[in-house]
């Protein structure tokens, strides 16, 4: 009689947002075409002890770093101009 011995590896998948005060002992993160919300990729990466336990399955690019930091820069002006404005209505 021969016996097979399966081993199984139980993964659970969630959203960046459901663990963003967890700790987890292990990640395996993929960085997707873009992040949806600023800081995400970071509490993604930041959420295991060691660096042993994240594991990054793509690579992120220089350009997608850029192009996030400058839509950011352009609301952030942007925000500042809206409330600019009131202050000079409300005087």
């Amino acid at each position: 009689m021969i016996c097979m011995l399966i081993v199984m590896i139980i993964y659970i998948l969630v959203t960046v947002f459901k663990v963003q005060s967890a700790t987890l002992d292990k990640v395996v993160y993929n960085f997707g075409k873009s992040e949806l919300q600023c800081g995400a990729d970071f509490v993604a990466l930041s959420r295991v002890r060691r660096l042993q336990d994240l594991a990054i399955e793509n690579e992120i690019t220089l350009e997608r770093l850029n192009d996030h930091a400058e839509s950011l820069l352009t609301e952030r002006i942007d925000e500042e101009d809206r409330l600019i404005q009131l202050s000079q209505i409300c005087e």
